[in-house]
């Protein structure tokens, strides 16, 4: 087709009976390629018939593109310049049309793989000529006949063309066929050749100056997508970190936007691609600000996008600038666009914003972009726009590291530390964008039909980093939110798209100030019951039920939802979910979400069921492999517990197996205080009866809520009633398993007997690998709090004599001494006290805390006894210990008087100072410990603890103790000569009202005033004789009413003139103490006739009842 004028150029035709083939030659090129071509032949678009003459053979569809493409190229050869060769009118007007409808621009579409070429005329048109057409079918029609390396050597011509030529060409027509040409540069099959040209800069100067001189619609569309179709794929990634070293030609992976497999590049490799992208992004921003139609707008979108995406890290440090934001703004201002411009100015905001903090403050930053981007939503009329336009919202609000799973325990510190950091620092756009108009366009995509996860979770997203702020949270906190979410759950599709949805509401509810009364709706209570058993029971999304629980567990945080939350329904989906957990992080909020939600004492009820106990029991055998998750099951467990119907649920022999097996993991001081808190209020006696009433039933859920032994009992009362009986029985339990078939017995009135109920709760918990956890948790008992529970679980199981038999051992009494180091508080102190005590109530293991460190433990602890119920608990330990003879002098030291001295001052009630008298008893019976007690601080203490001996028991160890200390003669005279122990004696005369309580009374007065007429005269007081005739009455048995008989001859021995002068004398020596007393006791006067009679009663303002 034409000879040509240059020596360098040869071009030669061999026609054949196909259609004969030529070759041109480029002599100035850097390597020589023959082009096998067919005979050229120009066609009429329109009819498609021939305007030359050619052999008759018919040419097939793909020999057609390739003529049109050879005659092209051997016109514009390299070193012929336009004037020398120009192109004709005809061949560019022929060569325009291949792409075109009668100069009509292509409507770009995704690319697609090569298709099969075309074989007639008409799939030639359809295929090639079709502005819809895709441009690989394109590339397909004209180079399918080619094999690779034909088809590679095409490339490399039309891009040495374009390189070379492209600051020549001025007019629109030119540069259409320049940029219809680069579209055929997406034939090449090597990525490593197309990579290679599209990184020439000579290319890329050359588009640069082509957009610049782009002055049409038309021809801006054309270069728009030749540059979107030469980086239809990211082939200006860089390579791999791991293969830096290795050369640039090697292929690899290119990396996606937001995909995991995308790498760091060096920063000599993110300069180079940084600077390969700039021609581009200068390319397309000439062409935005001459574009003046929607159409225009789309294509530079989406080149934008796809140059972005192409390297995304680079992509965003190149268009991160200014005037990429204004040529953004300036074609997003434009009213009226249409949905599919909208899409895809959106994905190229969002490509360029995603989780990048510069870009994100560049363009979030500001108002105009927000206004501009609200139209959006009312425009999308498809799902993909839809998808885009979310996009957006969630690229400019959400942080670098995302939103993160709310809670969770698997983000390191040092992450969520810099998650915070990254919130801080956006904080200016989430304040930007928390209005009235952003929660409704939010609200607007969330309804969009069809939806897809994209949309839900890029709203979802959107929604979480909104509530981070309070701005934000309590815009959020509002009725159209809470429909936002419903709408969002009714159409979630995928657990990831729940988890997305259940991260926005945890945050919400942990953020806001007012959640309610908006979210009290029952809709949005069974929408996320319904979301929970649906998207969240899988074990093989972890997120979604770690979502869904941390979900319950805030919102249960509001006493208003808490309440809402008491239904059935939510109490079969905790279970339903809590049936596929099996890792410790998920039993952790799974608990704490049944923690939060039980907290009310009613919701209990609702929650303490026997399949509630089944639950947490697996949970405890099978997911409690870490510190944590023992912490959060004790805890669910205590929270249930603490209600007693629920605490006779958790009576089984279920709960022993898995307090075994969580005391294995239970490795840190909480992990051991919410465990043992459980155990000890499941065993704890008043926890089996409730008002003591046996057969109280509850709600039912499959088998009932109740305990079975209140089941049987209640069936049994039932029966009973119909029969006209009321006579009590014994049923076993055998409907739980109990493996030791025990027995309760319930009297006429169904109340169970205690002792048989405590009986029960011992022979399941009593056990001796029971004992060897408690021994297993002793070296993590650590705080305070940590060594109270401990010891208050050990003491519920050890009320009878095999339990401590069972218990005694030197490894617990070991254990025992470990955690009496921890002992810091008066809680601590008395719970440690007590189960020492317990213990050493059995004969056998008081020999075991016969040791130096057990003394000095119990001494040292006795420093923080300083609250009446420690006090109780170490004269208990102490009075307990001493009842062996090697141990009272073994105990009976100068430390333990003092001790003793000290915890008197925090003795106030009756049982404290039984519990107090009977430790110093105990003690002062040995003659050598007589000596050490005989002081005079002891004696001010025991004055000072009968004050509160309003009890006989109480009198009888007060009377006791003194009686012991006094055997010596210097003990009875310091205590003969004091006012205040006469005094004390009056007093407790009123409460000695057993036959115990008088005659240790009336062996102490005897005991003090034997031997001495001083310390006689000074006891046997008229006030005194008085309430020790009274107490003749209580001396029921023989020796009560010997002891009172020896008391009333003692004050029968003196003169009452005698008395009398002396008393006045003692009176006024000792301050007038006694004038006090008279006026306290006149009313106890002792009649003549009643001296040494019995059967006298009372005064009736006395109590008997305490």
């Amino acid at each position: 087709m034409g000879s040509s004028a240059s020596s360098t150029n040869q071009v030669s035709a061999s026609p054949n009976g196909k259609g004969g083939k030529g070759t041109t030659t480029h002599a100035n090129t850097a390597q020589s390629s023959r082009i096998p071509m067919y005979t050229p032949a120009i066609y009429d678009t329109n009819t498609f018939q021939k305007r030359a003459v050619s052999p008759t053979t018919s040419q097939s569809s793909s020999q057609i593109a390739e003529d049109v493409v050879a005659t092209y190229l051997r016109q514009g050869s390299h070193d012929v310049s336009p004037v020398s060769r120009p192109l004709t009118a005809e061949s560019l007007a022929d060569l325009g049309r291949i792409g075109t409808m009668e100069a009509r621009p292509w409507v770009f579409t995704t690319l697609s793989p090569p298709r099969t070429p075309p074989t007639t005329p008409e799939a030639y048109r359809t295929s090639v000529l079709d502005p819809n057409a895709s441009p690989s079918a394109k590339v397909a029609a004209a180079h399918a006949k080619h094999s690779p390396s034909t088809r590679l050597k095409n490339a490399q011509e039309i891009a040495s063309y374009v390189a070379s030529h492209g600051y020549s060409i001025k007019d629109d027509d030119r540069i259409r066929v320049g940029a219809h040409l680069l579209t055929q540069l997406s034939a090449a099959d090597n990525d490593q050749v197309q990579r290679d040209i599209v990184t020439n800069p000579d290319t890329r100067d050359a588009i640069l100056a082509m957009a610049k001189q782009a002055s049409t619609n038309e021809t801006i569309i054309w270069v728009a997508n030749a540059i979107g179709n030469l980086v239809k794929d990211p082939i200006l990634a860089g390579p791999p970190k791991d293969h830096l070293e290795s050369s640039l030609n090697s292929e690899f992976p290119a990396p996606r936007l937001g995909s995991p497999q995308e790498v760091e590049l060096s920063d000599v490799e993110q300069q180079r691609i940084t600077a390969g992208m700039e021609p581009m992004r200068d390319a397309l921003l000439h062409l935005a600000h001459r574009s003046t139609n929607a159409h225009a707008s789309l294509c530079i979108a989406r080149a934008m996008h796809r140059v972005v995406v192409s390297n995304v890290l680079c992509g965003q440090r190149a268009f991160g600038t200014q005037r990429v934001r204004k040529a953004l703004l300036y074609m997003s201002s434009r009213t009226q666009l249409p949905s599919e411009t909208c899409r895809w100015l959106s994905k190229c905001i969002s490509a360029i914003t995603s989780r990048h903090i510069p870009n994100q403050l560049m363009f979030g930053g500001i108002s105009q972009l927000r206004d501009v981007l609200l139209p959006f939503v009312l425009v999308a009329s498809s799902t993909e726009s839809a998808e885009a336009i979310a996009g957006v919202f969630e690229a400019l609000l959400v942080p670098p590291g995302g939103c993160g799973a709310v809670g969770a325990g698997g983000d390191d510190k040092h992450t969520r530390r810099n998650g915070q950091r990254d919130r801080e620092r956006l904080q200016p756009i989430v304040e930007l964008f928390s209005i009235d108009d952003v929660r409704h366009a939010l609200m607007i995509l969330s309804g969009f039909r069809p939806s897809s996860t994209a949309i839900i979770i890029s709203v979802a997203n959107a929604l979480h980093e909104l509530c981070g702020w309070g701005v934000g949270a309590d815009l959020l906190s509002h009725g159209d939110t809470m429909r936002t979410f419903i709408a969002l759950m009714r159409q979630c599709g995928n657990p990831d798209a729940a988890e997305a949805i259940l991260r926005a509401i945890t945050r919400l509810a942990a953020t806001s100030r007012s959640l309610t009364p908006a979210y009290c709706d029952p809709t949005f209570r069974d929408t996320i019951i319904h979301l929970g058993e649906v998207w969240c029971s899988s074990p093989e999304f972890p997120g979604a039920l770690n979502a869904w629980c941390c979900a319950v567990n805030n919102l249960s945080n509001w006493d208003e939802l808490a309440q809402m939350f008491a239904v059935t329904t939510m109490r079969q989906a905790l279970i339903h979910v809590g049936k596929e957990i099996h890792t410790a992080e998920l039993a952790h909020w799974w608990c704490a979400a049944l923690v939060s939600i039980s907290v009310r004492a009613d919701n209990k009820k609702v929650f303490g069921s026997n399949s509630s106990r089944i639950l947490l029991c697996q949970l405890g055998r099978r997911a409690a492999v870490t510190a944590e998750a023992v912490t959060w099951i004790g805890y669910a467990i205590y929270s249930l517990v603490m209600d007693s119907r629920c605490c006779r649920i958790f009576q089984h022999a279920q709960m022993r197996t898995a307090f075994v097996c969580m005391a294995r993991y239970a490795t840190s001081a909480d992990a051991v205080t919410s465990l043992c808190n459980a155990l000890a209020h499941i065993t704890h006696l008043g926890n089996g009866v409730e008002d003591g009433l046996a057969g109280d039933s509850m709600d039912h859920d499959d088998g009932g809520p109740m305990d079975d032994y209140n089941d049987t009992m209640h069936q049994q009362r039932r029966s009973s009633s119909r029969q006209g009986s009321r006579q009590g029985g014994r049923r076993p339990d055998s409907r739980n398993g109990d493996p030791y078939g025990l027995e309760v017995e319930v009297d006429e009135h169904g109340h169970i007997d205690s002792v048989t109920l405590n009986e029960h709760i011992e022979a399941i918990f009593s056990t001796s690998d029971v004992r060897d956890s408690f021994v297993e948790m002793a070296p993590f008992t650590t705080t305070s709090d940590a060594a109270t529970a401990w010891c208050c679980a050990i003491t519920n199981l050890i009320h009878n004599e095999p339990s401590r038999f069972r218990f005694g051992s030197s490894t617990l009494r070991d254990a025992i001494h470990r955690v009496g180091r921890y002992v810091v508080s008066a809680d601590a102190a008395g719970a440690w006290c007590q189960v020492v005590g317990q213990l050493c109530v059995s004969q056998e293991n008081r020999p075991l805390f016969h040791t130096p460190a057990l003394r000095h433990a119990l001494y040292t602890i006795a420093i923080h006894c300083t609250t009446d119920t420690a006090a109780t608990s170490f004269g208990f330990a102490l009075a307990a210990i001493t009842v062996e003879h090697e141990n009272k002098l073994f105990y009976g030291t100068t430390k333990g008087h003092d001790m003793l001295v000290k915890t008197a001052a925090f003795v106030e009630s009756p049982e404290a100072a039984r519990r107090w008298a009977s430790a110093v008893r105990s003690l002062s019976v040995l003659d050598d410990n007589r000596v050490l007690f005989g002081t005079r601080q002891l004696r001010d203490a025991i004055v000072m603890v009968s004050y509160h001996c309003t009890r006989a028991e109480a009198v009888s160890e007060w009377c006791s103790a003194v009686k012991a200390i006094c055997i010596k003669a210097e003990s009875k005279r310091l205590y003969g000569e004091t006012m205040g122990v006469r005094d004390a004696l009056i007093r407790l005369a009123k409460h000695a009202w057993s036959p115990d309580a008088v005659r240790a009374l009336c062996v102490a007065i005897t005991t003090i005033a034997m031997d001495s007429d001083g310390r006689r005269v000074l006891m046997t007081c008229t006030p005194l004789a008085n309430a020790v005739a009274l107490l003749a009455t209580h001396a029921t048995s023989s020796l009560s009413l010997d002891a009172h008989a020896t008391a009333v001859k003692l004050f029968q021995s003196s003169s009452p003139t005698t008395l009398a002068k002396q008393m006045m004398s003692k009176e006024r020596r000792d301050g007038g103490e006694r004038a006090l007393s008279q006026s306290q006791d006149r009313s106890f006067t002792l009649p003549q006739e009643l001296s040494g009679s019995r059967g006298h009663s009372l005064p009736q303002t006395q109590d008997r009842t305490q």
